[in-house]
């Protein structure tokens, strides 16, 4: 019995041995195995960690350029609120005190065109025309115009008539120019120019309605509107205000003189009631 045990033991302890060398190379290969489920674990854990990461770059990378972009968008728009609020105070400034030049623009209705003919077949007509009106730059303090230099900035004027059935019908005008198409002077209630009104430019068409024959007389072709358009500088007369600079009054001046006939221009002016047209206070140009 002893022998068997001891047998038993022997057996038993040399088996244990052959299994723990087995387990060993068991471990060897399984060991392996294992290391692979944990590199795939590893692997999901990664691309678990890369998913998130890149969930987070992403969120970061959008929230930051909105940030930036907000904060540029306020700061941008805090600046502009900020230089138009200035510039707003600095207009508003100058339109009350108005040290500067003052800008006026005249109603030209009233204002009158006369032909004098130099051919019997016709009479001398007059004629009011309009509409039309005149803007002038003056020297400014305590917001009213005073003596001193002015500039006409631009002069319009519509001239239509009919003389022994002879239509015209013509834009006239000069400017806009901020410097000034013709230079002055106001002493008191009188305006005397130094300058002319400069490329007065007449545009429009004449037609002769009276027949076959006179229109033949006088160079043209029965109800054919014959296009004209002229450029030239214009002496103007002087203008003559009232006590409170609201009106003027200029006299006849000579347009035009040719074989045909003299033609003459008188106009009167009342300032503008227009919205657009009210006195303006601006800063003179460097020209000036």
């Amino acid at each position: 019995m002893l022998n068997q045990f001891n047998t038993g033991i022997g057996v038993s302890f040399w088996s244990a041995v052959f299994c723990m060398a087995m387990l060993w190379g068991c471990g060897s290969s399984s060991e392996p195995a294992e290391t692979g489920q944990l590199d795939e674990s590893a692997d999901v854990d990664s691309a678990g960690t890369d998913e998130v990461d890149t969930g987070e770059d992403s969120s970061v990378d959008n929230t930051a350029p909105d940030n930036s972009d907000d904060t540029e968008v306020d700061d941008t728009q805090d600046n502009a609120d900020s230089e138009t609020g200035d510039n707003t105070n600095t207009d508003t400034g100058d339109t009350m005190s108005c040290e500067d030049t003052l800008v006026i623009t005249f109603d030209l209705t009233g204002s009158r065109f006369r032909v004098d003919p130099k051919s019997g077949l016709a009479q001398i007509a007059e004629e009011e025309i309009g509409p039309g009106s005149v803007t002038m730059r003056f020297v400014a303090g305590n917001n009213e115009a005073e003596d001193g230099r002015v500039s006409v900035l631009e002069y319009s004027n519509t001239v239509a008539f009919s003389i022994s059935d002879v239509d015209t019908a013509m834009d006239t005008f000069a400017g806009p120019d901020s410097c000034g198409v013709a230079i002055g002077s106001l002493d008191s209630q009188t305006l005397s120019w130094a300058s002319p009104l400069e490329d007065y430019t007449s545009e429009g068409t004449v037609t002769c309605n009276a027949g076959a024959v006179i229109c033949g007389i006088i160079g043209m072709e029965e109800g054919v509107a014959e296009e004209r358009y002229t450029v030239q500088d214009l002496d103007l007369g002087a203008f003559v205000f009232d006590s409170d600079l609201q009106s003027f009054q200029m006299d006849w001046v000579q347009v035009t003189d040719d074989d045909d006939a003299t033609t003459f221009l008188k106009l009167s002016g009342t300032r503008s009631t227009k919205a657009d047209e009210q006195p303006v206070c601006e800063v003179a140009p460097d020209c000036l």
